[in-house]
């Protein structure tokens, strides 16, 4: 709490010197500065936090997919996204939702995951985090806007192929980008092909004690799970110059993936009662597809403002098998289940902007969006006996339908060459409509008002001050809302509960304050501390019941929460600020966060699944044709509450990752990284505590090391 009381201080602190500062300097126009330099020098004058990864640093370890790259962005840490939909990523140590995630300044569809894109394919990545009343202000924890590959400035031809092996598996990949230019159009298209595949074996303890501490039962189930995916990405662009300041741009992008899940297991009973099956797997299959095309228009005016006009259009079918099989412990039960389920979203975007640059160092801006985005959800089940009948489970079909209109009005106003503030300020209305297989409809309306304000005080070219409060909200997604119910194949439990959405479901609402300051040093070193403090109402936690024999999970609103935190960073490239330095840069960052539900008894009663900490170290060493890089990244875990009797306790994990790069004489270059180089385990727990009883589920997941060999070559590139 003396963290978010010094964060409110300081902001209201700047209020009175800005007054003072309006008095000696509202005669003294200034003019807008045009950024042209680099990343640091471009988050140097935004008013509002910004940290602007380019494509050469995302591109530096050999990542295999953005979401490992992001990983060592201050405040940005990873995940779990479950139900084999890759890594989540998170900010201030908040996910599922939390963070908005937008392509090229437009929200990316369910389920899009940033394991399933390359770095290769992206120009640049803007990490917002404050809110913005241009991009969007469902971003409680902030916004992270994935730009793809723009064309160069003459034409490039380049291909990557790489060969990563782990567990004894061989992991290939293809990276390829072609470009070209004239005086008329210009146009790039750039190709993702890889193979990936996780192998986890891991054991899962689960243990029951009565009231008094008698242990009721325990099994321990030996497990492996392999998660493999074939993943091929292309992204088209195309841009003509129309003349006078004019220009069309045509941005698709193209994701096919096609991913299997295997679990296979068997119980070793300790004392008491065996499981359903003790002796069974699953088999999860996905075919999906994300097809996105954005149309931009954009023409620039003589006075400095502009216009454009974006319209978007997206398709996103999937369709999934499951099937799970085991040996019965009971006789009745069914020996064999199949679930085939069809999941298709199709969307409509369209939005204008409007910018002028009166006098006064004022930049104003004005626009609107419009979205709308119908889902469909097909769920049939069927149980296979060991008797050979078959009993059918009643189809859930649902659709749904949602649109989202939005306006907006923003001012950047250069006050002196000290003193910057954006003042905007966003409204949303949102209507979601759901109809069940009896065309039942439940419709909501829920609208939103979200002022901005930013202020930023920089007393000389080394040291900045930056400060803001703004109200941003997250939605339910329409999977939260959906009244469909998952079913756990074996083992429901009060740690393993069936799921199921609830159509009643209203979003979460935040106020939020940012506040920090940066020192910069020499060309390209940087200091940074920041403080955030969110207050959220009506969040969304589970709610545990017990239906019968079964045990039921749903989503609802439950209250307050409060989540405050700091991140520290330091960038400091030896060369650049001492004599006679060794050609070495450390980069370093460290986040600290913290939550408290109220509705929940503590201790531990913070957001599920925050991270309480995370942090990166990393050296670089570059001289003549050689680079060599090590990074160790820590992402902390802890016990957490997650409803009245329910808590989880999430793993810390420890990765280290080694990278080489030799710059051969023919302009291709040779690429060596290792990472997950500590293989560290991974040990998480689910418990439920009553007065009957408790119960407790403990999973040991064993990772590990990858190696991957990179040939990189092609003609044309900067």
């Amino acid at each position: 709490m003396q963290i978010m009381r010094c964060a409110l201080a300081g902001a209201l602190a700047l209020l009175p010197a800005a007054a003072r500062a309006a008095d000696q300097t509202a005669s003294q126009p200034m003019d807008k500065v045009q950024v042209t330099g680099s990343k640091l020098e471009q988050r140097r004058q935004e008013t509002a936090s910004t940290l602007l990864v380019g494509h050469e640093e995302l591109m530096k370890q050999g990542d295999r997919s953005l979401a490992e790259a992001l990983k060592r962005i201050p405040g940005i840490s990873l995940g779990d996204g479950g139900g084999g939909k890759g890594s989540e990523i998170r900010m201030r140590g908040l996910g599922s939702g939390y963070v908005q995630i937008l392509l090229n300044g437009m929200a990316v569809p369910n389920g899009f995951s940033l394991d399933s894109i390359a770095p290769d394919l992206i120009e640049r990545v803007e990490v917002v985090q404050a809110a913005s009343a241009e991009l969007g202000t469902q971003a409680i924890a902030g916004t992270i806007n994935i730009v793809l590959r723009k064309v160069a400035s003459r034409p490039v031809q380049e291909l990557k192929l790489t060969l990563g092996r782990q567990w004894q598996r061989l992991l290939p990949g293809l990276n390829g980008q072609i470009s070209g230019k004239t005086d008329s159009y210009s146009y790039l298209v750039g190709l993702d092909l890889q193979r990936s595949v996780e192998d986890e074996p891991r054991m899962v303890d689960d243990i029951q004690r009565s009231r008094d501490g008698d242990l009721m039962h325990w099994r321990i189930r030996g497990e492996r799970e392999t998660n493999s995916a074939n993943m091929l990405n292309l992204s088209p662009r195309i841009s003509w110059n129309l003349g006078e300041g004019e220009t069309l741009t045509s941005q698709s992008f193209i994701g096919v993936t096609r991913r299997k899940v295997a679990i296979s297991g068997q119980e070793r009973l300790i004392a008491g009662e065996a499981g359903e099956y003790p002796d069974g797997g699953s088999v999860f299959r996905a075919k999906a597809l994300m097809l996105r095309s954005d149309l931009h228009w954009q023409r620039e005016l003589e006075a400095g403002g502009g216009r454009e006009y974006k319209l978007g259009i997206q398709h996103n079918p999937r369709s999934t098998e499951y099937d799970f099989g085991g040996h019965p412990s009971s006789p009745g039960l069914p020996l064999r289940r199949h679930v085939s389920a069809d999941v298709s979203e199709t969307g409509v975007t369209a939005s204008g902007k409007y910018a002028a640059q009166p006098s006064g160092g004022h930049a104003l801006s004005a626009g609107w969006e419009l979205a709308h985005i119908r889902r469909s959800q097909d769920r049939l089940e069927n149980e296979f006996f060991a008797t050979g009948a078959v009993r059918p489970v009643p189809d859930e079909r649902f659709k749904g339908s949602s649109k989202r209109f939005a306006a907006y009005v923003q001012d950047e106003w250069d006050l002196s060459p000290a003193w910057a503030f954006s003042l905007g300020l966003r409204g949303e209305l949102l209507e979601t409509t759901i109809q069940d297989r009896q065309q039942q409809e439940i419709s909501k309306r829920s609208p939103i008002l979200s002022p901005i304000l930013q202020a930023a005080y920089k007393p000389s070219a080394e040291h900045k001050w930056r400060a803001g409060i703004a109200r941003t909200y997250k939605a339910p997604t329409m999977a939260q809302l959906f009244p469909r119910r998952f079913t756990i194949d074996a083992n429901n439990s009060a740690v393993r509960p069936d799921i199921q959405g609830n159509p009643d479901l209203r979003p979460e609402r935040a106020w939020g304050l940012d506040a920090g300051y940066e020192r910069y040093v020499g060309k390209s070193g940087l200091l940074a501390a920041s403080v955030f403090l969110r207050r959220i109402d009506d969040v969304i936690l589970p709610l545990l019941v017990k239906e019968g024999t079964r045990w039921l999970a749903t989503p609802t609103n439950q209250g307050q929460a409060n989540v405050h935190g700091f991140t520290l960073e330091a960038k400091l490239p030896l060369a650049s600020f001492l004599t006679d330095a060794p050609p070495l840069a450390l980069n370093a960052n460290l986040t600290r966060n913290w939550s408290r539900v109220k509705r929940l008894s503590g201790p531990d009663n913070r957001l599920a699944q925050q991270q309480p900490v995370s942090a990166n170290l990393g050296l670089e060493y570059s001289k003549d044709q050689l680079d060599l890089g090590a990074d160790f990244n820590y992402q902390g875990g802890g016990r957490a509450r997650i409803g009245i009797d329910t808590a989880s306790v999430n793993p810390a994990s420890r990765e280290l990752d080694l990278y080489g790069v030799w710059k051969l004489e023919n302009g291709s270059r040779l690429r060596i990284g290792v990472s997950n180089l500590l293989h560290h385990d991974q040990i998480s727990r689910e418990e439920y505590l009553a007065q009957a009883f408790s119960r407790e589920q403990i999973s040991t997941a064993r990772s590990g090391a990858v190696l991957r060999i990179t040939y990189e070559f092609g003609k044309g590139k900067e």
